[in-house]
């Protein structure tokens, strides 16, 4: 018990007692038997488990467990484990608090302040170009256009559709031979069906779009759709604006015709002045420009006196000639104000001189043009009643053929070539296209073979001049069929013939024919045509043909399969024929498309205008009509064309930046190698260090970025007001916060791998080594 209680008791040179639990024994061989006796009584008062070992690894582990600072060489160790309440050894953790590594890093830093000024302002320069190229690199035109718009005085929106279209196009010789194969992009334009004109109103941006019928029609030459072409209607037919609003009527057309209805002008403000919505095809509202315009105006048909309305009420029931059709007004709406800064257009007093006022009157016309104010609004059967209005059938080119109803046909040449009507040709308005058998009676549908022809309607018409002059031998004239022919062919001689004339006195030929020149009126069996191989080939007459559009054609036109041209046609042989074949995801749907573009009020909100310009799918894509909308575009593209180049300029100012820091913290922390040595000698852990020269690089890279980012911002928009222009307000240069994000990222990046790797590497050593290092 003695020896329990008196820690730390040597009791001979051989035995020590530790603590009440352990006693060291360093040679068993020199234990006597007293020394013997102490430690067995030692153990079995202890009563608990009692490990002995000679171990001598197992040994010096547990002299450093329990703090015993003695060497021994061959000693052994009785060791006793407790199984509760055992005695545990804790050790102090150092802990460099970090104010204190805050202080100590802004004191290394005063080690060498000119070279960490000169790092500063080169990683400054690098970070401002960075962040300058890094806003063209995620350039985004859209936003460009949207922010344009936003400071524009747009008020109404004017919207059309195009998809993109990938050309091969290939020359071809007469032998054949393929040479300048070349690859096209570009953009077609095409028109909104009514479905999509429902998808773009369910919106939730509080844009309503009236779709705008300006019976535009899609050029095709047969290998390739070359897009929708649009119309404008003349509003001058019988009509001169006076001189002093000449200016200020600078839209003196129609840009279209609107089916919204009523109720979508009550939706969306317009308000009725006078009369109201049209009922059907044949009446117009105008809105409250286009009704000045004519109360602005003289006619011919009032003895060129001015209109000198009132009011709105004066102009109903007047029916006036707009683009070739006749219409009726029934009303007029207040579509919204145009500013009144414009009325400086016919203000007699004014004091801007004729370029100021050129200038006000070449941004007015943009304004009016494809907006509310420059748009007839018609009832919902109007687009059906005049889609084929300005219809042209597009006819095949075949060189080196000629067809003619006598069968001696000289000699072909290379000049010598016919257009002609096939199905590939017609493709696109085939079903305008009315067929009739010898007898004149309609047939349902016609499939042509190699060596079978369709003659025009004008074939027919031919032979009313022998038919006119048989009536008048006859004295016949005053029968009510052949007044009525007379009166027609009047008409046709001065090619001002409706499509409904032309296929009447058709008609009344097959019908007075007969009794007239008492014979069956009857076309021709065969017509023969010749190449310039001197082949001939004899074509059956199987019909003819009218095309219902406004007017027929005044030519003796010809309606044969493609295979005729294929194998008859000659490619002549000192010139090259071209040929285009393109792909697209769009497929061009024009019979269910009549809406050759979209209108909307806008309050030119970001959102409104991302809507609008992110709009489309299958293809297609939207784009704005405004003159703000396609100089910002033009633009933008360029930009946004370069973003490879912009890209690979952002990588570089990044990466020298990055080179910069990384390389002034490298040489910091490699300097303060002895440093590190001690503080890691006196106990400081490696974080402790990480501490204090990261707060160094935190320091300094913060202190960059927040300089560069400045700078950046400020660049930006030097650049937008200045490089760019003042006319159109555009910003090229988008600098917002995925600029300021990345460089944040960059310079946290480079703080954490430029303290880490240096830093890891020193403390791997130990005290000694870094110290002895320097």
């Amino acid at each position: 018990s003695d020896v329990l209680i008196n820690k730390n008791l040597r009791l001979d040179e051989n035995v020590r007692v530790v603590n009440d639990s352990t006693i060291i024994v360093k040679n068993w061989a020199g234990v006597t038997e007293s020394d013997l006796n102490k430690v067995v009584n030692a153990m079995k008062n202890n009563n608990k488990e009692t490990v002995i070992t000679s171990d001598s690894s197992k040994i010096n582990q547990v002299k450093q467990l329990l703090g015993v600072k003695e060497e021994l060489e061959n000693g052994k160790v009785v060791e006793q484990r407790q199984e509760s309440n055992e005695q545990k050894v804790e050790f102090i953790k150092s802990r460099l608090p970090l104010r204190h590594a805050i202080k100590m890093a802004f004191n290394v830093m005063k080690t060498k302040p000119i070279r960490l000024c000169f790092t500063i302002i080169l990683a400054v320069i690098a970070f401002t170009f960075f962040g300058v190229s890094s806003s063209l690199m995620l350039y985004d035109p859209n936003y460009s256009i949207a922010d344009a718009l936003y400071n524009s005085n747009y008020e109404h929106i004017a919207v059309q559709k195009e998809y993109d279209a990938y050309f091969t196009s290939t020359t071809v010789t007469s032998t054949g031979t393929k040479y300048n194969e070349r690859e096209i992009h570009r953009k077609i334009r095409t028109a909104f069906t009514r479905e999509e004109l429902d998808k773009l109103n369910d919106n939730g941006e509080g844009l309503g779009f009236a779709g705008v019928i300006d019976l535009g029609v899609y050029e095709n030459d047969l290998d390739s759709v070359s897009g929708y072409v649009s119309n404008k209607f003349g509003l001058t037919t019988g009509v001169s604006v006076d001189f002093d609003y000449r200016l200020y009527h600078v839209v003196d057309y129609l840009c279209g015709f609107s089916d919204c209805g009523a109720q979508f002008m009550e939706d969306n403000g317009f308000t009725l002045l006078a009369g109201r919505y049209p009922e059907n095809y044949t009446e117009i509202a105008l809105p409250e420009y286009i009704y000045n315009f004519y109360n602005h105006s003289r006619t011919s048909g009032f003895g060129q006196q001015p209109f000198d309305f009132n009011s709105p009420e004066d102009i109903l029931g007047l029916t006036f000639n707009i683009g070739g059709i006749y219409f009726t007004v029934c009303g007029v709406y207040d579509v919204g104000e145009i500013a009144p800064k414009y009325n400086e257009l016919y203000n007699k007093d004014t004091l801007l001189d004729a370029y100021a006022l050129t200038e006000l009157a070449t941004e007015l016309k943009d304004v009016l043009e494809y907006s509310f104010h420059t748009v007839g609004f018609v009832s919902d059967d109007f687009y059906d009643e005049h889609k084929y209005d300005n219809v042209s059938i597009d006819q095949r080119a075949v060189n080196g053929l000629v067809i003619s109803e006598l069968s001696d046909i000289g000699n072909v040449d290379e000049t010598d070539s016919e257009f002609l009507y096939t199905p590939k040709s017609v493709w696109q308005y085939g079903d305008s296209f009315r067929f009739y058998s010898f007898d004149g009676q309609p047939m349902n549908s016609v499939t042509l073979s190699e060596k079978q022809v369709l003659l025009s309607g004008r074939h027919v018409t031919q032979n009313s001049t022998q038919l006119v002059r048989e009536i008048n031998d006859k004295g016949i004239v005053s029968e009510p069929k052949c007044a009525e022919f007379l009166l027609l062919v009047e008409k046709i001689y001065n090619n001002s013939f409706s499509n409904d004339e032309f296929k009447r006195i058709i008609e009344l030929i097959f019908e007075l024919y007969p009794t007239v020149m008492g014979e069956p009126f009857s076309l021709p069996k065969t017509v023969y045509a010749k190449n310039l191989r001197d082949e001939s080939v004899n074509l059956e007459v199987m019909g003819y043909f009218i095309i219902e559009r406004g007017t027929n054609s005044n030519s003796r036109d010809y309606f044969v399969s493609d295979e005729l041209c294929d194998n008859y046609g000659i490619v002549a042989k000192n010139t090259g024929m071209v040929t285009n074949v393109y792909e697209t995801e769009y497929e061009v749907d024009w019979k269910n498309e009549p809406y050759g573009y979209v209108l909307t009020k806008s309050d030119n909100k970001m959102s409104q205008s991302y809507f609008i310009l992110n709009g489309g799918e299958n293809g297609a894509s939207y784009a704005m009509t405004n003159l703000l909308y396609k100089t910002t575009k033009a633009m933008a593209d360029i930009v946004y064309d370069m973003k490879v180049v912009f890209s690979i300029a952002t990588v570089v100012f990044g990466a020298f930046a990055m080179l910069m820091l990384f390389n002034f913290i490298t040489v910091s922390i490699q300097s303060k190698s002895k440093e590190i040595g001690i503080l890691r000698a006196v106990g400081a852990r490696r974080i402790d260090v990480f501490k204090i020269f990261i707060a160094e690089a935190f320091f300094i890279t913060v202190t960059c970025f927040l300089i560069s980012t400045l700078f950046s911002a400020l660049s930006c928009a030097f650049f937008n007001v200045y490089t760019v222009g003042t006319a159109v307000k555009i910003s090229l240069f988008n600098y917002g916060i995925i600029n300021i994000l990345m460089s944040l990222g960059m310079v946290l990046l480079v703080s954490c791998v430029a303290t880490g790797i240096p830093v890891i590497n020193t403390s791997r050593k130990s005290p000694v080594e870094s110290i002895r290092a320097l």
